[in-house]
């Protein structure tokens, strides 16, 4: 079992899909949890946090912890995560932190097919090399979903862009990415 702290409702109904592609199908579940963003680095409520939830699933192996860099100092807060990382390391189940650069949607934007597929085979979708680069991918996303004359709701349309996606596809475009697969096929 692996649990996945994420920031909000899109990323608990999207990233637990991106595992299990990751997974392909290992039948190792995947239990998510919502913690806000600013709780985070904050040691004293992660600890109440991973306590809270290897005490409701005690199979738990491993514990990825994904956090939006949104628009911070990326240097900055890697510092702050791995200080908070050390803090919590030397538990039953270790936490692995992954900082999501910008937000999930830069992960999503990486497959252009299958947003080609979601929005329908006639959608013209423009590679994006560098995904992780973009300053709002959301936004680009929204905008994508507009040409296509269909309207962006990311709490419906996260989850589908995933289901259709490939991880390599992603991976060879968002290093973050590629370190989320790591941390998800890590024993």
């Amino acid at each position: 079992m692996i649990g996945l702290i994420v920031d909000g409702e899109s990323d608990e109904k999207t990233i637990p899909i991106l595992a299990n592609k990751i997974l392909q199908g290992a039948g190792i579940g995947i239990k998510p949890k919502v913690v806000r963003r600013g709780y985070k680095l904050n040691v004293q409520k992660m600890q109440r946090h991973i306590k809270d939830m290897i005490r409701e699933q005690p199979g738990l192996e491993k514990i990825i912890i994904c956090m939006d860099s949104e628009d911070d100092d990326l240097a900055r807060l890697e510092s702050e995560v791995e200080q908070v990382e050390r803090q919590l390391a030397h538990r039953k189940v270790e936490p692995k932190y992954i900082l999501v650069v910008r937000m999930l949607e830069s992960w999503l934007l990486a497959d252009e097919e299958a947003l080609r597929e979601v929005l329908g085979r006639g959608a013209k979708v423009t590679p994006i090399a560098n995904p992780e680069a973009l300053r709002d991918p959301k936004e680009k996303l929204e905008e994508i979903f507009r040409e296509a004359r269909k309207t962006f709701q990311y709490t419906r349309d996260d989850p589908k862009i995933a289901q259709a996606s490939d991880v390599n596809r992603i991976k060879a475009k968002c290093p973050r990415f590629a370190q989320f697969c790591e941390a998800v096929l890590d024993p």
